[in-house]
């Protein structure tokens, strides 16, 4: 035989797989959503803090040039202040010599004080640090000095950035006697500068790399401040390859403002650009830190993903295995109930067998009587008293027999074993009577005296179920009969005993002197159909 496939299995199988599929490409779609939404988040947080820079720098050096102008300009003042005391003196003592410049320019405090004509020759000059007229020639022949010496009421001064990034401070007044230029010279090295005036550099200080990246802030191309490397020298800076390379791939891929990929060697970095007044500053920062944190983000979804699909598989799993439970439960409720009904047809099967057992043992008794009543009226067909007594036993016997055959039609009780009483009123007396006549015939084939020792009664009628109890004392006495000895007799009695809550109590006793019964027989005398050999 060849069991046929289960599609059932098959089926189930197939909708788990899908199901698994399903939370599968779920878990997919959330993991991507939370990824970009993460990386929409943190890029968002690197565009607003790299803008944060850019508007720090951009207020700050409004500052510093506003402090570093005021501060040039006092000294710019101060060196034009001291050409026109200068020129004053020269009137007043009639005398340019490089030998009075020297006393005055010691008396200023000033680096040089220089003569010249109104076409800005050299007439005279007392200078030191190497810078006079031959550093400044060029810058003195210039228009708005010459136009000093052309308008004497106009004055001019100027810083001027040197070579070696020093700086020369200059004021011009036109000589008293009209005949030239008289110049003030102070000059301050680029440390001195640096020193003197607040650099953007100082700006970066407040910001760590670790929560601003790297910060780079350029003027003309050159880096004048970063906070990725220290100045090499004062004001220089030496960007590493890293570094440079990124800031050129900014200015390449970035918008102002977007924050961007940049990618260096393998290396990612998120960076971004803005202009501050005359200066482009540059951030940007590793892209590792931002990608961990839309990692993490991911993996907490996948994580909480997880346990929620976890916890529905273990519902799921539950409930199944209750499911299941159930079912066995319900088979073995159905097995249970076959077992029952089982168990109920054989239990049936046996009452009536029982019962047919027993109403076969119970029609005989009746029946034996009418056939001996029959007897005895054809023995005696001419005596009309003993053949009424013969009808009137045989009517009685064939009233239990019509009960007796009445119960055994009555099938419901017939196949649940039930006893179903009907109590009427009965005289007693009477009863015990009608039972002593229905065995009298058979008592006398056997040569056994049937004796109804019946009183009166002080209660005579009381309700019984006459068919049963009828049944009951023929079934004894009958047997008493059947099994007694020739000669022998079968004593009826019914008396009333003591009253149990105002209620007579009736007592039956059936008494002979037949073979008894053994003390081991005795011990299964209620068990049915049971007889001692």
């Amino acid at each position: 035989m060849i069991d046929a496939p289960d599609h059932t299995t098959e089926k189930r199988g197939d909708r788990s797989a899908l199901a698994w599929l399903l939370a599968a490409l779920l878990g997919i779609a959330l993991s991507a959503a939370a990824g970009m939404t993460s990386y929409g988040y943190t890029t968002a947080q690197a565009e607003q803090r790299f803008s944060d820079v850019v508007d720090y720098v951009a207020t700050q050096s409004l500052s510093y040039d506003a402090f570093n102008s005021a501060y040039a300009t006092k000294n710019l003042i101060r060196v034009m202040e001291i050409a026109g005391e200068a020129a004053r003196d020269m009137e007043r003592d009639g005398s340019v010599d490089n030998a009075t410049l020297e006393q005055y320019a010691d008396q200023f405090n000033v680096t040089a004080l220089i003569v010249t004509d109104a076409s800005g020759n050299l007439v005279s000059e007392s200078s030191k640090d190497d810078v006079g007229y031959e550093s400044l020639a060029a810058n003195l022949k210039e228009a708005p000095v010459l136009e000093v010496a052309a308008h004497p009421l106009k004055s001019y001064t100027a810083r001027i950035t040197l070579a070696d990034d020093s700086v020369a401070d200059i004021g011009c007044v036109a000589r008293p006697d009209g005949e030239g230029i008289v110049v003030a010279v102070r000059h301050q090295s680029a440390k001195a500068v640096a020193s003197n005036t607040l650099k953007l550099q100082s700006l970066l200080d407040g910001y760590e790399t670790i929560d601003s990246g790297n910060i780079v802030i350029e003027n003309d191309g050159k880096v004048v401040a970063t906070n990725a490397v220290e100045p090499a020298v004062s004001g220089v800076f030496d960007l590493p390859a890293t570094d440079a390379i990124v800031v050129n791939g900014i200015k390449e891929r970035c918008l102002a403002g977007k924050v961007r990929l940049v990618n260096d060697s393998g290396e990612w970095y998120l960076g971004t650009f803005g202009k501050a007044r005359d200066f482009y500053v540059y951030t940007y920062a590793p892209a590792q830190r931002y990608f961990e944190v839309v990692a993490a983000v991911v993996a907490s979804v996948l994580a909480l993903y997880g346990g929620v699909i976890a916890t529905v598989v273990l519902v799921r799993r539950r409930a199944e295995s209750q499911r299941f439970a159930d079912l066995l439960l319900q088979e073995r409720d159905y097995g249970d109930k076959l077992a029952k009904a089982a168990r109920e047809a054989s239990s049936a099967n046996s009452a009536k067998t029982e019962f047919l057992r027993r109403m076969s043992h119970d029609l005989r008794t009746p029946i034996n009587g009418i056939r001996g009543m029959v007897e005895v009226g054809n023995a005696n067909a001419d005596d009309l008293q003993k053949q009424t007594e013969c009808r009137s036993k045989i009517w009685t016997a064939s009233g239990l027999l019509l009960d007796l055959a009445n119960e055994a039609l009555d099938m419901s009780r017939l196949e649940s074993g039930q006893v179903d009483l009907n109590l009427v009123p009965t005289d007693m007396v009477a009863l015990n009577r009608e039972v002593c006549d229905i065995l009298e015939r058979q008592a006398e084939e056997r040569l056994v005296t049937i004796i109804c020792d019946q009183r009166t009664l002080d209660h005579p009628y009381a309700r019984v179920s006459v068919t049963h109890l009828k049944r009951l004392l023929l079934n004894i006495a009958g047997n008493a009969v059947k099994y007694n000895r020739q000669g022998g007799y079968v004593r009826l009695t019914c008396r009333e005993v003591e009253p149990v809550d105002g209620v007579p109590v009736y007592e039956y006793t059936i008494a002979d002197n037949g073979i008894g019964m053994s003390e081991e027989f005795q011990q299964h005398l209620y068990e049915p159909f049971s007889r001692e050999e």
